[in-house]
């Protein structure tokens, strides 16, 4: 993945820290103007790219750096986070996003043990294994039951090792399905409401750069859950994670 060096730095220095990072690679104009200090118009630039050419975990990355050193740790969440679904392995994205939640105060993602496995994998990487372990364990027992002798058995258990796979695959589509509710909370000063209305009493105060589940919607409004606690937050304050 071509992408500039990662923003692992402290959280008590991250922004003189920042300042010595190199610059990103990708499109000349995009590091030209990220060596310049221009940081809002190289994330411009790798917006265009990603408009053009599609998703792509590295301009994702590139465009979570560029908002970084913008100083909006909100939108380099939502950056970030965007490009550790598509690439779930990547240290690169999962340091600097941890970075960015913590300058941000928000919380850092922490799911149960059970579920780390499934985050290893991508959706994409969920879908081909759960289809190829469908199709060729069907095949393996199709030609397991026609050839009765020699290596029918281990046939039999390739086949249930295909099956194994599609499980982890499907458990891993389910895993995801369940994280396309996530949204960012890209606003500052944002308080959760108890009712979606204007004047209604304030929950709790939300973190930028906070990942949190969406619920429900009414109008203008947004209502997410957030570390065990729900409430509404202006629609406009967050941004899905999936596009």
């Amino acid at each position: 993945m071509r992408r500039r060096p990662s923003i692992r730095v402290s959280v008590a220095a991250t922004l003189l820290a920042a300042a010595s990072v190199p610059a990103a690679e990708g499109p000349a104009s995009a590091k030209a103007a990220y060596d310049a200090g221009r940081f809002a118009e190289a994330a411009q630039i790798y917006e265009a790219e990603l408009a053009g050419s599609g998703e792509s975990a590295a301009l994702r990355f590139n465009l979570g750096n560029a908002r970084y050193r913008e100083g909006d740790p909100g939108r380099a969440v939502l950056e970030y986070r965007r490009a550790w679904r598509l690439a779930p392995r990547d240290a690169d994205v999962a340091a600097n996003l941890k970075v960015a939640l913590e300058l941000g105060g928000a919380p850092v993602p922490a799911p149960p043990w059970y579920r780390w496995p499934l985050e290893r994998i991508s959706a994409a990487e969920a879908r081909i294994l759960a289809t190829a372990g469908w199709w060729t364990g069907l095949l393996l027992l199709a030609v397991s039951w026609l050839w009765r002798r020699g290596p029918a058995s281990l046939l039999r258990r390739l086949a249930a090792a295909c099956a194994v796979a599609c499980a982890v695959g499907l458990a891993g589509l389910r895993h995801w399905g369940a994280l396309d509710a996530e949204h960012v909370v890209t606003g500052t000063g944002v308080n959760a409401l108890y009712a979606p209305l204007e004047g209604a009493s304030s929950h709790f105060t939300v973190p930028r750069g906070a990942i949190a589940e969406a619920t429900e919607e009414q109008g203008p409004w947004l209502k997410i859950r957030l570390a065990g606690r729900e409430g509404w937050i202006p629609a406009t304050a967050a941004a899905a994670v999936v596009l």
